[in-house]
């Protein structure tokens, strides 16, 4: 089986996202809820009940849905979070006690760690929830070597210490939150323009396209897949951050395929073969 990548959701709506290899079916957060999950997993063949795992990146409810977790409960997937969201996600309601209780909710902290057969290293991001926010760096095998994935949404501003880290990736998802000049012009409260701007926020699309040529810097080679993470329905455009990424990446002389995500539909998956690793 090759693998598959597929954005089942993306906004603030809620965000989920499946990345399949042979041995290893893994869902990047559950901020959707256990129906529309099934729906969105079965448009591709499969069920809950195939995951090996779930990985959250942070707790706030576009990423982190309690409900969600009955099936988890019920199929025995094992939930992983980092060891500061434990107590919190604990403290979640009843479905969160029972998956604490029959010892499905597994600590990570920021070193490598394996599921199946795909290597996770959590990488600290700068985002205003409790304990903190991860991004992962995946690296799992093809035939002939190594895919990786970097995966970086939910984040005020790009760490420089990640730029180089997440160089030489076959997959990339980078957030591309928003305009500034559409945020400045919205009809938000002043307060929460200045959460999402903050350093504390979501990165802009000129932040993103200034993380994305910094990491090309560093690359020996493109991201074959580029997608557009978390995109605000009210302070974004579906063809601004297309313009911007495409202009970074055609400065490289990249062949990088650009996939906008989705709140109400998933995006089609892409398939990786032995001939795509950098």
């Amino acid at each position: 089986m090759p693998v598959q990548i597929s954005v089942l959701a993306s906004g603030s709506g809620g965000n989920a996202t499946l990345l399949a290899t042979a041995k290893t079916k893994l869902l990047i957060d559950a901020g959707i809820g256990p129906r529309l999950l099934a729906e969105r997993l079965g448009e591709l063949g499969l069920e809950v009940g195939s995951l090996d795992a779930v990985l959250l990146t942070h707790l706030h409810h576009d990423h982190f849905r309690p409900p969600t977790l009955s099936p988890f409960i019920k199929h025995k997937t094992n939930v992983c979070c980092h060891q500061n969201h434990v107590r919190p996600l604990a403290r979640r309601g009843e479905q969160a006690r029972r998956l604490a209780e029959a010892g499905l909710l597994w600590a990570f902290e920021e070193a490598t760690f394996r599921v199946g057969e795909v290597e996770v290293l959590p990488m600290a991001l700068p985002h205003d929830d409790e304990g903190g926010s991860f991004g992962f760096l995946f690296t799992f095998p093809n035939g002939r070597g190594n895919y990786r994935m970097g995966y970086l949404t939910d984040l005020g501003h790009m760490p420089s210490e990640h730029l180089e880290c997440s160089a030489d990736c076959d997959v990339l998802a980078l957030e591309h939150n928003h305009d500034l000049g559409l945020l400045e012009s919205s009809g938000r409260p002043a307060q929460l323009k200045a959460r999402i701007r903050g350093q504390l926020g979501h990165l802009s699309n000129a932040q993103a396209a200034c993380a994305l040529w910094t990491m090309l810097e560093h690359s020996g080679s493109a991201p074959k897949h580029l997608f557009l993470m978390h995109l605000s329905r009210e302070c974004n455009r579906p063809e601004l951050p297309i313009k911007s990424s495409s202009e970074v990446l055609a400065a490289f002389g990249a062949q990088t395929e650009v996939h906008l995500t989705y709140q109400h539909q998933a995006t089609p998956p892409i398939t990786l073969n032995d001939l795509d690793c950098n």
